[in-house]
């Protein structure tokens, strides 16, 4: 619903606080220049991907994110801290214990979310967190997208391509 240019006035007149911005218009680009997706499309996708094989693989329920970044105030930054909240901990954790066909036996599986077109890294305190969590006996990993991260739990479930037909990378918009 459209305002009339005097329901405006007295609107802002009432309350000075309403600010307008002009509408930008989107234009939709060939897929050759859009921006890869970000790593909170690439998790939400490999969420959708576990929740779609949540009940054949059930080591999967317990997989879970970690909600370590984003901006937020000072005041919840100092109360996140207090609560024990590291920098550099990775996105995603598979609590479940393998031991790999090499022999090599995890208590669990870390997976730090990055863009698939690699155009961020890791942070120097996420390199010293996945350090740590693998000396630790731990699998941490990098993953740059989400099908790099299934082939990663796949891989480390040693499923045989579970996902096949499963694939919710990038089908999903929302999340």
């Amino acid at each position: 619903m459209r305002l009339t240019e005097e329901e405006y006035k007295r609107l802002t007149a009432r309350n000075p606080d309403i600010r307008v911005y002009e509408t930008v218009r989107m234009v939709h680009k060939p897929a050759s220049l859009r921006a890869a997706p970000t790593e909170h499309d690439e998790q939400c996708a490999l969420f959708q991907w576990r929740d779609a094989l949540v009940e054949q693989v059930p080591a999967l329920r317990t997989m879970y994110a970690i909600p370590n970044g984003g901006a937020r105030s000072a005041v919840t930054g100092a109360r996140l801290c207090a609560e024990g909240v590291l920098a550099g901990i990775p996105d995603i954790c598979l609590p479940v214990p393998r031991r790999l066909e090499d022999g090599a036996l995890y208590g669990a599986l870390y997976i730090e979310m990055k863009r698939a077109d690699r155009s961020n890294g890791p942070t120097p305190s996420q390199e010293t967190v996945i350090a740590l969590l693998r000396e630790n006996g731990n699998m941490a990993v990098v993953c740059y997208g989400c099908a790099e991260a299934i082939r990663a739990i796949e891989a480390y479930l040693g499923l045989n391509a579970t996902s096949a037909g499963v694939n919710t990378c990038h089908d999903s918009a929302a999340c």
